[in-house]
C-alpha cells in the first residue's frame, strides 16, 4: 500500500518524468463513480487540446522561450499537469489507471481538478477564455512561486517538454517543388539562420520551428510520474481537497436538484449541476474550513456509512453517493480520516453509532438528533430586520419534532415562534429557536413569514446536522 499512504522521503524531480508504460487518456473526459459499481460518463472543458504550439517564425519568441518559459501555455499546462500529479506522488499506474473503479474515479478527478485549480491560482486564461494566447499567455508571477514553494521546486525549474530547441520543435525550410523539410541542422542559431533573410554563404533561411514529433500534442502526459513511492504532503493535502469536492459535487448536486444522478431524465440535470458545482470549486478562493463544514453536511444525503478508503492519511467517502431517502440503519455519518488500519475500497463496520430505534416515515432506521437537541445557532436573513433585539450569539435551534414536510407544510405558518425545517425528500426535523434554555420567544408572525420560505424549507437558517 506504500504508493496510497504519506511518504515523507518522497522526493520527486520536477520536469519529463520517466518513460510512462500506459495511457492515462483524456483528463478531460471520465467517468463519475458513486459506487465501485454505478457510474456516469462526463465531459469538463477540455484544456488539453491546444496543447501544441503554433509554429514559430520569429526570433523575439526563440527568445522568449529560453527567457520567459511559463510565458507560454504549454509550459503554464506541464507545470500543472506535475503539480497535480507527481509532485502530489500521484502515478499513473498506481492511481489514474487502477483497476478499481471508484479509486480510479476519484484519482482521475483529482488530476483534472487540481490542474484546474492551479491553473486558477496562478490566473492563466484557458484555451476557452479570450485572454488566452498560446505564446504569450498572462499568468501571475507571485502565485506561480507561491506554489512552487508548496511544492519544494525552483520557479526554475524546467517545465519545458523533451525534443529539438529545448522542445520548441524542428527546424524547417521550402525546397523548390518540394515543400517544407526539416533543416537538419540541429538547434536553430540566430547568428547563421533568420527566419527573415534570403539563404547566403553566412546565413541559412529558414521558414519556421514546429512541434511535430509523435505525441506531441499529448507531451503533458510525460510529466505524470509513472510509479509511485507514496504521496508527498502538498498531495496529501491536495488530494484531500479532491475528495471533498468530489464527494460534495455528487452528493450536493443530487440534493440541489432533487434527484439521483444515476439514470435518465431528471438525472440528467443532477449530471449538468455536478458539472456546475465543480466549476464554481475551481473558482472558489481557498477555503479550508468551510470546505471542511461543506464536505460533512453533504454526507448525511448519502446511501451509506463512510466507509471507503482513497489511501491513509486521506478524507474516507461513502461507498453508494447516491441520494438516498430519510436515514440508513446503523450509522452516524461524521467526517473519517483513513488510518493504516482501513484497506483500500469499502471498509465494513465504521462510522456504526445510532440509536436502535430512529425510525422515520420512510421505514428505514438511523442515526438522528434527539428532542431537544441544540443543532445549530440562528443567523437571520440579512434583507429582513427583526423588531426585538437578540443577542444572535445565544439563539439555538432546538429539535422539537420528526415530522414528514407533507405533514409540517399545512400548519408552520400559523406558529407564532420562528421555527425551521431540516430535510432530505421531504424526512426532516422541526427546530423551534430557543434563547438558550429559556422558554421560546413569542416573536411577531411577519418575522415567522420573513425568515420561513416554504419552497425551500432545508436552507433557512444555519448549520445542518
Amino acid at each position: 500500500m506504500k504508493p496510497f499512504r504519506f511518504n515523507s522521503e518522497a522526493k520527486y524531480q520536477p520536469g519529463p518524468q520517466k518513460a510512462a508504460t500506459r495511457d492515462v487518456g483524456n483528463l478531460a473526459e471520465g467517468r463519475i463513480q458513486v459506487d465501485p459499481q454505478k457510474g456516469f460518463e462526463i465531459k469538463y472543458p477540455d484544456i488539453f487540446k491546444r496543447y501544441l504550439l503554433p509554429s514559430v517564425s520569429s526570433d523575439k519568441l526563440v527568445q522568449a522561450w529560453h527567457s520567459s518559459p511559463m510565458q507560454f501555455w504549454q509550459n503554464q499546462l506541464n507545470f500543472a499537469t506535475w503539480c497535480a500529479t507527481t509532485g502530489c506522488g500521484v502515478s499513473l499506474e498506481d492511481h489514474l489507471t487502477t483497476a478499481d473503479n471508484l479509486l480510479q474515479a476519484v484519482y482521475r478527478f483529482h488530476a483534472y481538478y487540481q490542474i484546474r485549480r492551479i491553473l486558477e491560482e496562478i490566473q492563466a486564461p484557458l484555451p476557452q477564455d479570450e485572454a488566452w494566447d498560446a505564446a504569450n499567455n498572462p499568468y501571475n508571477r507571485r502565485g506561480y512561486e507561491k506554489i512552487c514553494n508548496e511544492f519544494d521546486v525552483s520557479p526554475h525549474s524546467e517545465w519545458k517538454v523533451g525534443g529539438p530547441n529545448q522542445g520548441l520543435g524542428q527546424v524547417y525550410n521550402y525546397w523548390t517543388n518540394s515543400g517544407y523539410h526539416p533543416a537538419g541542422v540541429g538547434e536553430y542559431d540566430p547568428s547563421e539562420m533568420s527566419f527573415t533573410k534570403r539563404t547566403t554563404n553566412s546565413v541559412l533561411h529558414v521558414d519556421f520551428i514546429k512541434q511535430d514529433a509523435a505525441g506531441a500534442d499529448k507531451a503533458w502526459r510525460t510529466f505524470i510520474l509513472d510509479k509511485s513511492e507514496g504521496f508527498t504532503r502538498p498531495g496529501v493535502e491536495r488530494l484531500n481537497d479532491s475528495i471533498r469536492t468530489y464527494v460534495w459535487a455528487i452528493l450536493g448536486a443530487q440534493a440541489q436538484t432533487r434527484t439521483e444522478i444515476m439514470g435518465t431524465g431528471a438525472a440528467f440535470d443532477a449530471q449538468k449541476q455536478f458539472l456546475a458545482d465543480v466549476e464554481d470549486a475551481i473558482a472558489s478562493p481557498v477555503d479550508l474550513s468551510s470546505a471542511i463544514q461543506r464536505y460533512q453536511t453533504v454526507l448525511q444525503y448519502a446511501r451509506s456509512e463512510v466507509n471507503y478508503s482513497f489511501g491513509a492519511s486521506l478524507y474516507m467517502a461513502s461507498g453508494d453517493m447516491l441520494l438516498r431517502v430519510g436515514n440508513v440503519a446503523g450509522y452516524n455519518n461524521l467526517i473519517v480520516i483513513a488510518t493504516d488500519d482501513q484497506s483500500l475500497g469499502l471498509n465494513s463496520g465504521l462510522n456504526g453509532r445510532a440509536p436502535p430505534n430512529a425510525a422515520n416515515d420512510t421505514g428505514e432506521k438511523g442515526f438522528r438528533a434527539e428532542l431537544g437537541d441544540v443543532v445549530g445557532h440562528f443567523i437571520p436573513n440579512p434583507r429582513h430586520r427583526l423588531t426585538q433585539p437578540h443577542n444572535l450569539a445565544e439563539l439555538e435551534w432546538r429539535v422539537i419534532s420528526h415530522e414528514s414536510l407533507h405533514g409540517l407544510n399545512g400548519r408552520i405558518r400559523g406558529l407564532p415562534q420562528i421555527f425551521r425545517l431540516d430535510c432530505v425528500n421531504g424526512i426532516g426535523l422541526l427546530c423551534q429557536l430557543l434563547v438558550g434554555s429559556a422558554e421560546s420567544r413569542n416573536l411577531p408572525a411577519r418575522e415567522t413569514g420573513a425568515l420561513i420560505d416554504t419552497q425551500r424549507l432545508d436552507h433557512i437558517g444555519t448549520v445542518p446536522f
